[in-house]
């Protein structure tokens, strides 16, 4: 608030221009108190005019927030929706990973194998939408879709 009245003294200072003087004959004295009164009064309609183009309507507010709000949210599902495919194809190259992994420490590279155990490890059946189950009944069902493979 200070800041304002300091900045609406500054701008009346300027609009005056802060060097007026009546003139010193005495004459014309009322001439220039209502000279003075009319630069005030429109030094004080043009701050007030400034004020409202500064702040605007209810409505351009609005028309120029709103827009950007829209973008940001189109844009987070946009990034939420990316971040669930990553997710999936991340562990879709850890279960290969894991895969080729065990296998090598058995000694046993085969294809029917590779493709038994890269299919039970692999987390391609994990829902990763927006419905998805708690993590306990995903891993409950993961593992009676290992126990029905044996």
């Amino acid at each position: 608030m200070q800041q304002r009245r300091q900045s609406f003294l500054d701008f009346m200072a300027a609009c005056r221009g802060g060097n007026i003087a009546p003139a010193q004959d005495g004459k014309g004295a009322d001439t220039f108190a209502e000279d003075i009164d009319n630069v005030t009064l429109a030094c004080v309609q043009g701050w007030r005019e400034g004020l409202e183009a500064d702040e605007g309507t209810w409505w351009h507010t609005l028309a120029q927030q709103v827009p950007p709000g829209i973008l940001l949210l189109f844009l987070l599902a946009t990034l939420g929706v990316l971040y669930r495919y990553n997710l999936r194809l991340a562990g879709f190259h850890h279960g290969r990973a894991d895969a080729l992994e065990l296998l090598a420490q058995r000694g046993a590279f085969h294809a029917e194998t590779l493709e038994t155990v890269a299919a039970a490890l692999s987390a391609d059946r994990v829902e990763m939408g927006r419905a998805a189950r708690a993590p306990a009944d995903q891993a409950i069902d993961m593992a009676r879709a290992i126990m029905a493979r044996k």
